[in-house]
């Protein structure tokens, strides 16, 4: 009989709405075109990394799937693209993360033609080259809109067009377009929201959503104008999206729906250090609400007397650096720490190992480092992966400590909200401690889908038999401001 586990709570502030996976992103009550946080259209690995010049798609066959798109750069040469990292020294302008660790910049210089520009296009999942376009209905969104962000320090950019191409008695492309100016956009140098609304009273009262079909899900047309504009987070968004985001259980050993309810671990690993649980979370964002900057999903415990409906409740020696996990039923003073990991990569996973694109082995291992030096700089303990060994995996802390709820404030680094909790928010998901976020382009991600996967493990060797170890009250909260 297995003697360990927890069940999970859900908890959106504000709203209570969870819904059910999409077997496809359409559908979705935010459907992303260009975003870290939000599933949508699949782009192709060098849509998010790579540089996107005139007549260099970034065609890349065999991807069988329906939400498929691709980038394409068009016109005489006179516009470049590319892709830009946040805490780079390219991003010239500064600022923090709007949406995962990657923008796009467009560069568009004299020449060329009034339309040259980009458009992320609706592709088919054929192997052919080139890959045919696949216009599709995207009704669900009618009466919705298209936002995005944008910046510039260039007012000519302003002049830009920006829209949508549909198909008229789905067979002629019309482009559907304004200029960022006429939606409100000024180039300030700073980032402002531009929304594109689906509506009649902009689409003009011939166009069909309900009938007319979408070629480019997004265009942009320079538009006889000069300058450098960037943009992040482009989403197609219904009139009416709650607030939602929701989890599923998965098999640890399969990588599969699991069939329990809960999370357990089995029996016959006491004594064998940290372990991880038979089950994990994938976890999925489908909307957040309008102009909001400041958000996060957290996880904590409930699991002392101040939670009516903790049971076990916790009731032994409580300060702010107590490691909280799973209780035991027979003695509530004595517990067994766990510990939570973020990832966008089911375990064990075999990575090229290349630094520069965060792609790396990742186990099941769990050590805990006690401190000391990397270099010059001192490190503090904590829990890594130790699967890599001499790869100086033990500086780079994955794995955190559970906290509780009645720890929040009992010092002055330990609060709700804090970092440390956080397992996403807009910057990606926390890869480490120290701050340490990582987007989550979809042509990078596992199945080219944003699903993180949460991982929990219990240290074995402070656990006894016979007794039987639980814990009720683990809360996943998505919070914002």
């Amino acid at each position: 009989m297995r003697k360990f586990f927890i069940t999970l709570s859900l908890i959106v502030v504000a709203t209570a709405n969870v819904f059910a996976a999409q077997s496809e992103n359409y559908g979705s009550n935010i459907y992303g075109l260009f975003s870290e946080n939000f599933n949508g259209a699949k782009l192709s690995l060098s849509a998010w990394t790579g540089q996107l010049n005139a007549g260099a798609p970034t065609e890349t066959p065999n991807l069988d799937d329906r939400d498929r798109a691709e980038v394409y750069v068009f016109g005489g040469g006179s516009v470049f693209m590319t892709t830009v990292v946040y805490t780079s020294a390219h991003n010239t302008l500064g600022g923090q993360s709007l949406d995962g660790i990657w923008f796009w910049r467009i560069i568009a210089s004299t020449g060329g033609n009034t339309w040259d520009g980009f458009s992320v296009t609706l592709v088919s999942s054929s192997s052919v080259t080139p890959i045919p376009d696949a216009p599709r209905l995207m009704s669900a969104y009618k009466d919705g809109s298209i936002e995005f962000y944008a910046r510039s320090a260039h007012p000519t950019v302003e002049n830009f067009n920006v829209g949508i191409t549909l198909l008229y008695n789905d067979s002629v492309s019309v482009d559907y377009v304004d200029t960022l100016g006429s939606y409100g956009f000024t180039a300030d140098g700073t980032w402002q929201k531009v929304i594109f609304p689906l509506t009649s009273a902009n689409l003009g009262a011939t166009v069909d959503m309900d009938t007319w079909r979408i070629k480019n899900i997004f265009v942009l047309l320079k538009n006889n104008s000069t300058g450098t504009l960037e943009i992040d987070q482009i989403i197609w968004k219904k009139a009416s999206a709650p607030v939602t985001f929701d989890f599923k259980l998965m098999d640890t050993a399969t990588g599969l729906a699991s069939a329990n309810s809960y999370i357990s671990w089995n029996e016959n690993k006491i004594a064998q250090g940290w372990q991880v649980s038979d089950e994990y979370l994938e976890l999925n964002l489908d909307s957040l609400p309008n102009d909001n900057s400041s958000w996060g999903i957290q996880i904590y415990t409930d699991a002392t007397s101040s939670n009516a409906q903790a049971n076990p409740k916790y009731t032994g020696v409580l300060n702010s650096s107590t490691n909280f996990g799973l209780i035991s039923t027979s003695d509530t003073t004595k517990m067994i720490p766990m510990a939570w990991r973020v990832t966008d990569k089911v375990l064990p996973y075999v990575g090229t190992n290349n630094v520069a694109m965060e792609d790396y082995n990742q186990t099941k291992n769990i050590s805990l480092f006690l401190g000391g030096y990397d270099g010059p700089d001192y490190v503090a303990p904590g829990l890594y992966d130790s699967g890599n060994p001499g790869t100086g995996s033990q500086f780079y802390h994955c794995w955190f400590f559970m906290k509780d709820k009645s720890q929040f404030g009992m010092a002055a680094d330990v609060y709700n909200g804090m970092d440390y909790l956080r397992v996403w928010d807009k910057r990606g998901f926390h890869a480490a401690a120290g701050e340490t976020f990582y987007g989550m382009s979809a042509g990078g991600m596992q199945n080219m889908r944003i699903a993180p996967k949460l991982y929990f493990a219990v240290d074995m060797n402070q656990a006894f038999a016979p007794q039987t170890y639980e814990n009720n009250s683990i809360i996943i909260q998505l919070f914002y401001e």
